[in-house]
């Protein structure tokens, strides 16, 4: 009995005595090890889901015509904005907010004696940017004639009844107040969509308009409605409608969509932008002898202010280039006609127009395109081809800018209502038939 209990005893402290370190031993270092990948894991996940940092660069760009000269005055566009224009020497230059490895299109364009000159380039940026020193991003672009440039014709009729200079000019808004107005939908699929804009996105364009020096009051005769449009349960669009009164109490309208992204100064920053190019400022131009001015205050505000070799629409459609001259007491800026009229009827005195997305497009790679929808729309039925209201022509027709040989987005509303959403392919050689599925909204 004894001798049965000391076996089991030995056994006992045998099982516990001698291999005890070397098992704990094994532990530590199967557990140090799992912990280890565990660790290695998150920190390639974390890495992977890290967003990229955003450096700046510094853009240099060298514009030249056909012949290798130097091009003055160019409009230069950094992915679809608008950024500039090259100085005396041909050049431009910026800095920039870049992400490693991106890119970057550059657009630039100009208009010469009544023809369109564009040019492009795609550059790249380096996969890896020292802290320590600022990237210069050189390139140049050569300016080819674009022969298949035609301007939209403007269908509104702002100022037609001016005759001779005694009769004065007519009083337009001056557009130097706003009223940004959040509306309300029964669409309950938008609560979220519509609280972003009211709460974020728009205080933060009120912001962008009075660093521009446009003053935001809620009864302004120039006057801006925003309204949340879903898509689906995560994603919409802002649709914008601007309105204005001319004189006699007629009313003038455009509308507008854009999408809405994570970043809130992104979103504003695009209203904006979207909101000056479709709006037609009006500034007062007349005859001194053989030359003809455009009148600005002399210190104009930052949104509408004119500089050299900007273009401005007269009421018969045409554009004209500006160059810079100044006068005691007001900012005079020569209107580059190339010894023709810029007044109708030959007066001495009218108005002119800042350019808007009706007489030339965002981009200088548009083009003026026609689609053909192959069935009819409710009468109130609106139609956007890329954010951009489109000129209806008929019953189904419907005339647009855009890109030959690319996609764009093409979204049907009435009211806040998204009816129809697809892509469709930009063609200039034949008018695009689109036809319209029973299904309302197509995923794309």
């Amino acid at each position: 009995m004894m001798r049965d209990i000391s076996y089991h005893s030995e056994t006992h402290d045998c099982s516990w005595g001698p291999r005890n370190p070397r098992s704990n031993r094994r532990f530590i270092l199967r557990s140090i090890c799992i912990i280890s990948v565990f660790g290695l894991i998150c920190l390639i996940v974390q890495q992977k889901n890290r967003k990229i940092a955003s450096h700046f660069a510094l853009v240099s760009l060298r514009v030249l015509d056909h012949m290798g000269l130097k091009v003055t005055g160019a409009d230069v566009s950094l992915d679809g904005i608008i950024s500039g224009k090259t100085d005396s020497f041909g050049e431009w230059r910026d800095f920039i907010k870049v992400n490693p490895g991106s890119r970057i299109l550059i657009e630039v364009s100009k208009q010469v004696d009544g023809s369109h000159h564009t040019g492009e380039k795609l550059i790249s940026v380096p996969r890896t940017i020292s802290a320590m020193k600022t990237p210069d991003l050189k390139t140049s672009i050569r300016l080819r004639k674009d022969k298949n440039f035609t301007s939209i014709q403007h269908q509104k009729t702002i100022l037609t009844d001016i005759q001779p200079a005694t009769k004065g000019l007519v009083n337009l808004p001056d557009f130097a107040q706003v009223s940004v107005k959040f509306i309300h939908s029964a669409n309950r699929r938008n609560a979220n969509l519509a609280k972003s804009l009211k709460d974020e996105i728009i205080p933060a364009l009120k912001k962008k308009f009075r660093q521009y020096g446009i003053a935001v009051t809620d009864h302004a005769n120039w006057q801006m409605m925003l309204r949340a449009v879903p898509i689906n349960q995560k994603s919409g669009l802002i649709r914008t409608d601007l309105f204005w009164d001319l004189n006699g109490g007629e009313v003038k309208s455009q509308s507008f969509l854009s999408e809405l992204s994570v970043s809130t100064q992104n979103v504003a920053s695009r209203l904006f932008q979207l909101t000056k190019i479709h709006t037609p400022k009006a500034y007062r131009a007349y005859r001194d002898g053989s030359n003809w001015y455009l009148v600005q205050p002399e210190r104009p505000l930052k949104m509408w202010r004119l500089d050299e070799y900007d273009l401005v629409t007269t009421t018969d459609k045409r554009t004209l280039p500006l160059g810079a001259s100044f006068a005691a007491g007001e900012r005079r800026m020569r209107i580059l006609t190339g010894n023709g009229e810029v007044c109708q009827y030959n007066a001495g005195r009218c108005l002119v127009y800042s350019r808007t997305i009706e007489e030339f497009p965002l981009r200088s790679t548009q083009r003026r395109l026609t689609i053909e929808l192959l069935k009819d729309l409710p009468q109130e039925a609106q139609v956007y081809i890329s954010g951009i209201q489109g000129q209806k022509i008929g019953k189904r027709k419907v005339a647009y800018w855009g890109t030959p040989g690319t996609r764009s987005a093409m979204s049907v509303l009435v009211g806040d209502r998204l009816i129809y959403r697809k892509k469709i392919l930009n063609s200039i050689k034949t008018i695009s038939k689109i036809a319209l599925s029973n299904n309302s909204l197509t995923k794309f």
